[in-house]
């Protein structure tokens, strides 16, 4: 394949070769609609903050685990 430049739109491309590429065109598109913000991981990282204060400060780091998600997706 000849090179692309860089300024042209990665998903469009694998869209337009998905025939030619069937089976790694999937792939591309699980990492491409990764998000360029860092907002959700400070968001939990603020959460373990609040959760793992100095009074539960030996918790278990399996039992912080579940609080932080829990703390999320509940």
């Amino acid at each position: 394949m000849p090179p692309t430049m860089s300024s042209d739109d990665p998903a469009a491309w694998w869209w337009n070769k998905r025939t030619t590429y069937p089976l790694l065109s999937e792939v591309p598109f699980s990492y491409l609609c990764v998000q360029a913000s860092s907002t959700p991981s400070e968001r939990v990282f603020s959460t373990a903050g609040d959760t793992i204060c100095p009074e539960r400060s030996r918790i278990l780091p399996e039992k912080a685990d579940m609080l932080i998600c829990l703390n999320k997706n509940g």
